[in-house]
């Protein structure tokens, strides 16, 4: 069984991006959302633990904060409602949030916004990373030193590249006869299903899909991604967390608030560097194929539909780079 090939395996074979004492936010008063935000784009990381004295309350990452950012603009944009008076144009909401991330310490950040932290032992076998990160809203996990310090993050889509690749996975049998249909119909407790997905016209306004998205499991009646569709319904693409990273890669707040209320096919063009398209498979397609693909191009989602030339309409079901993990995981 793969499970437990991984259970024989150390935990320190896999891409694990090594994290410095350097690397850990302390909650102060003397932080602020900013600094935090420039810090990692700075380093090119996604997120970064955060501690309160000596215990970790968990981790903050760059889709927190555009998210917040985009909750403001509509909120604002809402209050204002169709008239033009009043202060909340796009340039009075980016110079307010500009304001709000410059002054606010981490310390005025809700705590909902801090993610939970998974640690792991570095002296851990894979399948114990494997089993944390099958889990639904787990995206990465943290690996500790002998003292408890963090030492490194294994993140869902390195683990996903990492396992496909190897060996004992891809000579599998089970896994090489397995096609998409298999995973369609495999009973699954925590399974990403079109409804959960939210669609959008490539017109509408980026905040309004970005506020769709959750920010963590616990989000209630929020969606687990945006599509984005074109004419007559056809799939473009989907918004994804890992798009509105990129947004944030920003000199000064001008840069992150200015997309907000452009139309989505704008910031797609333009902020957003899109080099893969939606991906569309039939239930016919190898499960080899799919997973192949999606690491490649570090895509966590395929869709599933009987013809390439795909409405929205044609949509079947979704699979995700999760879900093929659990899979595996079950040869």
């Amino acid at each position: 069984m793969i499970a437990q090939r991984l259970s024989e395996i150390p935990v320190t074979v896999l891409p694990a991006t090594r994290i410095d004492k350097a690397d850990v936010f302390e909650l102060t008063v003397n932080v602020s959302w900013f600094e935090a935000l420039k810090y990692m784009v700075e380093k090119r990381i996604s997120a970064v633990p955060v501690k309160d004295g000596d215990s970790y309350i968990g981790y903050i990452d760059r889709f927190t904060f555009v998210h917040w950012a985009a909750q403001y603009a509509k909120k604002s944009m809402a209050q204002q409602g169709e008239h033009s008076i009043g202060s909340a144009t796009p340039k009075a909401i980016s110079d307010e949030i500009t304001q709000i991330f410059t002054t606010h310490p981490l310390t005025q950040f809700e705590r909902t916004c801090f993610h939970p932290m998974v640690l792991i032992k570095e002296t851990a076998a894979v399948s114990d990373v494997a089993d944390c990160l099958k889990k639904p809203g787990v995206y990465r996990v943290y690996l500790t030193a002998e003292d408890g310090t963090i030492s490194g993050v294994v993140t869902q889509q390195s683990f996903f590249s990492w396992l496909v690749k190897q060996d004992f996975v891809r000579e599998n049998p089970k896994y090489k006869a397995a096609v998409i249909n298999d995973l369609v119909n495999m009973a699954a407790e925590h399974k990403k299903t079109k409804q959960s997905y939210r669609t959008f016209d490539l017109n509408d306004k980026t905040y309004t899909a970005i506020t769709s998205l959750k920010r963590n499991p616990d989000d209630k009646g929020m969606a687990d991604g945006c599509v984005m569709l074109g004419e007559d319904d056809f799939l473009v693409t989907v918004l994804r967390r890992r798009d509105l990273d990129i947004l944030a890669k920003i000199d000064d707040l001008t840069v992150l608030c200015a997309p907000l209320n452009r139309m989505i096919s704008t910031v797609r063009s333009t902020e957003i560097n899109c080099t893969v398209t939606a991906i569309t498979v039939s239930t016919a397609t190898p499960v080899e194929a799919v997973a192949t693909r999606l690491a490649i191009s570090r895509f966590e989602h395929a869709f599933v539909a009987s013809t390439s030339a795909t409405t929205w309409h044609d949509i079947q079901d979704i699979i995700t780079d999760g879900r093929i993990i659990r899979f595996i995981l079950s040869l």
